[in-house]
C-alpha cells in the first residue's frame, strides 16, 4: 500500500473532523445567542412595562385613599394615571406573580406569568401576561423599613425580575437542563 496515499486519507479525516466540530460549534454559539436574545427581549418588554407603570404610581390621582392600596413581595396594587390621552383617569393597576400558573408552551419548568391588570391601549383595560422566573417587590419607607402597615408611607419599591429562556440552551454536568437567564432590578422613589 502506497503511504502516500495513506496519508491523505489520515490528513483528510482529520480535516473533516475539524470542519464538523466546528460547524457544532458554530450552531452551539448560534442556539446560545439566539436563546438568550429571546430572553433579553423578554425581559426588556416587562422592563418598559413596569417603569412605565411604577414611575405613574399616584399620578394624577387625587383620592383619599394612599396610591398604593396594597403590596407584597409577588404582589402589588396601586391607582395613577397609567398613560396620557387614554379614555381613563385614575385607574387600579396590579401586578402579580402567579405562581400557581405555570407557562405551559415552552419546555421551561420554572416559567409562571406575571399578571399586569389595567389599561392595555387608548380604550381597554385588560391583562397582559409574560412569562418570567421570578418577581419580587419590596416597598420601604423613609427609614428603609421594608413593607411598612401603612401604605402612605412608602417611599421607595424596589423590583426584581427574572427571566429565563424558553428552551434549554444546554445541560449541566448532573443532566438538567440548562436555561440562559438575565436578571432586571430596579428601584422607584
Amino acid at each position: 500500500m502506497n503511504v502516500g496515499v495513506v496519508t491523505s486519507f489520515a490528513v483528510g479525516g482529520l480535516l473533516l473532523i475539524t470542519m464538523l466540530t466546528l460547524n457544532n460549534r458554530v450552531y452551539e454559539s448560534s442556539q446560545e445567542t439566539t436563546l438568550n436574545m429571546m430572553a433579553k427581549n423578554n425581559l426588556n418588554t416587562v422592563a418598559q412595562l413596569i417603569t412605565n407603570d411604577f414611575q405613574r404610581i399616584g399620578y394624577n390621582y387625587g383620592g383619599a385613599l394612599p396610591s398604593v392600596a396594597n403590596a407584597d413581595s409577588t404582589r402589588i396594587q396601586f391607582r395613577g394615571d397609567m398613560h396620557e390621552g387614554d379614555n381613563f383617569n385614575s385607574t387600579t393597576n396590579i401586578w402579580e406573580w402567579d405562581t400557581g400558573d405555570p407557562v405551559t408552551n415552552t419546555s421551561n419548568p420554572n416559567d409562571s406569568y406575571l399578571k399586569r391588570t389595567g389599561p392595555v391601549n387608548q380604550n381597554n383595560m385588560g391583562v397582559i401576561e409574560i412569562p418570567v422566573v421570578h418577581f419580587e417587590v419590596i416597598p420601604y419607607d423613609a427609614n428603609n423599613n421594608a413593607f411598612p402597615a401603612l401604605k402612605q408611607l412608602i417611599k421607595r419599591i424596589e423590583v426584581e425580575v427574572i427571566c429565563e429562556s424558553p428552551e434549554p440552551s444546554g445541560t449541566l454536568a448532573n443532566g438538567d437542563p440548562y436555561y440562559m437567564r438575565v436578571v432586571w432590578k430596579k428601584t422607584f422613589y
